[in-house]
């Protein structure tokens, strides 16, 4: 072997030894969830799913207020058409912190409370839960679906006052799972999803305690991905 790849092989083992030893010091841990809203209608039950992939990892505490630890979402909104033609959205929000909730109920007492369910979740693979109502996602509707401003919030509780009589929230599901993460559902209904710059329904309110829950959604609500 000549000198130069002698060179090239120790950087390589050099450069792999320190990755493995990054890792094994800030380990990092990822998994698809899928979330599914059934839903009770006049004409019969309807459901729909998203599946988003989450990751978590440890991050170098350089400053005392720095987080040891980090996130990531790919995700979009579960996407529900019901009989009549509107369109029901629950939306990503803490689509990383859902699974955790759902799942460890209590919280692991020892380590980290973010990084070990983390590193856990994927034993779940295959099972189904039920998210409770203290976990729902939001969910919103437009009353006209062609206008960003016209997003509505909708009350899991009281389907029936945005959608009608015999519409009713039939329950709320996550499996973690190793289906592919779902893209472009969102799109294909909000066209116009791309071209928003700010809020789906812009105000004039200057505070954040003055905004509804409307007029505090963006895109990014809508798809991480």
């Amino acid at each position: 072997m000549s000198r130069s790849r002698k060179v090239l092989a120790v950087l390589a083992a050099l450069v792999a030894a320190a990755y493995l030893g990054w890792r094994i010091t800030y380990p990092g841990y990822e998994w698809r969830q899928k979330l599914t809203i059934e839903i009770d209608t006049p004409d019969g039950p309807v459901s729909a799913s998203s599946v988003a992939e989450v990751a978590w990892w440890a991050t170098p505490k350089i400053l005392p207020e720095a987080s040891p630890r980090d996130w990531s979402v790919r995700a979009e909104a579960v996407v529900l058409r019901l009989p009549d033609g509107q369109y029901l959205f629950a939306l990503v929000g803490s689509a990383h912190l859902v699974a955790r909730a759902v799942l460890f109920d209590p919280l692991p007492k020892q380590g980290d409370p973010y990084l070990v369910p983390a590193s856990r979740m994927r034993r779940f693979n295959g099972e189904t839960h039920d998210v409770p109502p203290k976990h729902y996602p939001l969910l919103v509707t437009f009353t006209d679906i062609a206008d960003p401003a016209t997003v509505r919030r909708v009350d899991p509780d009281d389907l029936a006052a945005t959608f009608g009589p015999g519409v009713a929230l039939k329950r709320v599901t996550l499996e973690i799972t190793d289906e592919a993460v779902t893209e472009g559902r969102v799109e294909a209904v909000l066209g116009w999803l791309d071209s928003i710059s700010g809020r789906l329904k812009p105000t004039s309110k200057r505070y954040a305690d003055e905004l509804t829950i409307e007029e505090t959604l963006y895109s990014i609500h809508f798809t991480r991905i």
